[in-house]
């Protein structure tokens, strides 16, 4: 069984292994970073769209990028929407599934900076309210894999940014199957009633900022979202690293 260490233990951890094992960029080789500058910057973005047409939005005037587009308002609970890579890019599967299955866990560090870039360049200012939290995992699952990998990207975003992080501010509930090869309805069906909110609190009345790795349908977020704005939450946005 996995057993997740205590964050000083895990540090020391790091820090040895570092020291044995220095890392190199995923992509090139290159010795300092899981993922070098050089191959960040390589990396084509997508500017910010609407969750749910997919309609480019740059920001225009007090519309900031992102925004959900006045079509779509009724149609989702996510009113702004971040996700920089395209999943169809095989550099990108390849960072993500290094990150998931493979237990490359030092990509988070500089997936979090990448992301920071992005935000920054398109001139995303978190409101004072703002919490970030991850989507979850079943328990089951994370005990499994030893970790979230949402949260290890959204925990150290937070860090960079500033923001409040509530790492726990909802819950898997349902212990669903996997996303992957489901389509949308299923997608759908598959995480209905999936979560619960642990800390109402926290959500009424704020700004949530709903964080994971991947989008595809984008289900589990507008399920995640939903449950939030029913719950009192003023907005909620979703940022993902891919879509």
């Amino acid at each position: 069984m996995n057993m997740m260490l205590p964050p000083r233990i895990q540090c020391i951890k790091t820090f040895v292994l570092d020291l044995l094992f220095p890392l190199s960029c995923i992509f090139c080789g290159r010795e300092g970073s899981a993922w070098c500058a050089a191959c960040m910057a390589a990396m084509q973005c997508i500017p910010p769209s609407c969750f749910r047409c997919g309609l480019l939005r740059p920001p225009v005037r007090s519309i900031p990028a992102g925004r959900t587009c006045r079509a779509c308002r009724r149609r989702t609970a996510v009113d702004l929407f971040f996700s920089p890579l395209s999943y169809a890019e095989p550099r990108v599967r390849t960072m993500l599934h290094a990150l998931k299955y493979q237990r490359f866990t030092a990509l988070a560090d500089p997936m979090a900076r990448f992301f920071y870039v992005y935000l920054k360049d398109h001139g995303t200012l978190l409101p004072p309210d703002a919490v970030l939290t991850p989507i979850p995992i079943h328990p089951e699952r994370e005990r499994t894999r030893g970790f979230n990998q949402s949260d290890l990207i959204a925990r150290r975003l937070a860090g960079i940014i500033g923001a409040h992080y509530h790492s726990s501010l909802l819950a898997r509930v349902l212990r669903t199957a996997p996303q992957a090869g489901l389509g949308g309805d299923a997608r759908r069906a598959n995480v209905r009633a999936a979560f619960a909110l642990r800390d109402r609190d926290a959500a009424v009345g704020r700004t949530i900022i709903l964080f994971d790795d991947i989008r595809t349908t984008g289900a589990t977020l507008e399920e995640a979202a939903l449950l939030l704005k029913n719950s009192g939450a003023r907005r909620v946005w979703a940022m993902t690293m891919a879509h």
